[in-house]
């Protein structure tokens, strides 16, 4: 049985969608559409990558997720120098 949040990341995660677009939000991520379709919630590293763009927050995103789970993201950022592999960090 799912609890609230993870009812409320199942809901942003159409919130998202509908509000990008599916197809733009791929050409945003630079992953492919398909890759957006089987979300069932957005993963943590991707809703990291939203939130870059300034209209979400990540724990607005993925309030299902330990409060301050974006600055890991920013850390690894930095020490990979932009890029880090998506299984380095999987919350989901």
């Amino acid at each position: 049985m799912k609890n609230k949040l993870q009812e409320q990341a199942i809901d942003r995660k159409l919130e998202i969608v509908s509000r990008y677009g599916g197809r733009n939000l791929s050409k945003m991520l630079k992953i492919s559409h398909p890759a957006v379709s089987k979300w069932k919630v957005i993963p943590a590293l991707r809703a990291y990558q939203i939130a870059k763009f300034g209209d979400f927050n990540a724990e607005y995103i993925r309030p299902d997720l330990p409060q301050g789970y974006g600055e890991v993201f920013q850390v690894l950022e930095k020490i990979g120098k932009g890029t880090m592999p998506t299984s380095l960090v999987n919350f989901n």
